[in-house]
């Protein structure tokens, strides 16, 4: 007989993703997330502040993404129009993107302290808000990837294969491995071909001469990247690429960057294979 669910359980099965972005957003907007008491009639710079007014007045003209965004407001109401394109997944997706970004220039100052001139305080519904963003992104089955030369967070589908051949990648083409499947890219042939070509330029010794046991594979992805007009080039099979209507190109933009990243993740395997070979030959002589 299966036992009757708690109340915790039933709560975390009703799970709607707009309502609770939508709770997150009321809490964004609240003026008492970060409250400084002055004690000695100080003047104190930032009393009973939103997450925005705080970042507007001291770090958001320093945001290397901020763009022409003039303030945390601004960039909020363009991302809205932006957003008006998409379908709900990937608004919602947005809106997280823009909290967490600016959650980030946030942290860099703003600190619970106490000190003998003032005390900050955080209200109890900023740690609500925080977990419930963090919640909402795992709940979305998405992943952090931080690009440090742009100061920018995304958020991308987590994926235990891009994942681990960013990690023997150098950063900057693990970056690109990481952000290929993010949703604003989806239709973005251009941007998406760009990433393909960056991945196969670091790996073009690789697909170029590959080890035998990976032969195969490289020599098919190789065929693939110089067919589908990935860098370029103007060979006659391309001209069949071409004649693919633009939801066929993405398609295959789709496959060959999963084959490279199994050309990859093959490559790091051979010698760990050859390593366990190794050591089961080590036992048995012994």
């Amino acid at each position: 007989m299966t036992g009757r669910k708690n109340i915790y359980e039933l709560i975390t099965e009703d799970f709607d993703a707009q309502r609770e972005i939508n709770y997150i957003t009321q809490l964004w907007r609240l003026n008492l997330i970060v409250h400084y008491v002055d004690r000695y009639g100080y003047n104190i710079f930032c009393s009973n502040s939103t997450i925005e007014n705080f970042v507007d007045k001291y770090f958001f003209h320093k945001w290397k993404s901020r763009g022409f965004c003039i303030t945390c407001q601004d960039m909020q109401k363009r991302l809205e129009n932006i957003a008006n394109k998409f379908d709900k997944e990937t608004k919602i997706i947005l809106y997280l993107e823009y909290y967490k970004n600016i959650l980030k220039l946030f942290a860099r100052e703003a600190q619970p302290f106490n000190s003998s001139a003032c005390e900050c305080i955080f209200h109890e519904f900023f740690y609500i808000m925080l977990q419930n963003i963090n919640l909402l992104i795992e709940k979305l089955s998405l992943q952090e990837v931080f690009d440090k030369d742009l100061e920018l967070i995304y958020l991308v589908p987590k994926s235990a294969e891009a994942i681990a051949a960013a990690e023997i990648s150098t950063d900057k083409t693990g970056l690109a491995i990481l952000k290929y499947h993010h949703s604003l890219l989806k239709g973005q042939l251009e941007e998406k071909r760009q990433i393909l070509e960056a991945i196969a330029t670091e790996n073009e010794q690789l697909l170029k001469k590959p080890p035998q046991e990976c032969k195969t594979l490289c020599d098919k992805t190789r065929g693939l990247i110089n067919t589908m007009n990935i860098r370029h080039n103007n060979t006659k099979e391309s001209e069949v690429f071409a004649k693919l209507s633009p939801k066929e190109q993405e398609d295959w933009y789709d496959e060959i960057y999963q084959m490279l990243l199994l050309c990859i993740l093959e490559n790091d395997n051979i010698a760990r294979m050859k390593k366990v070979k190794q050591v089961f030959k080590d036992m048995k002589e012994e």
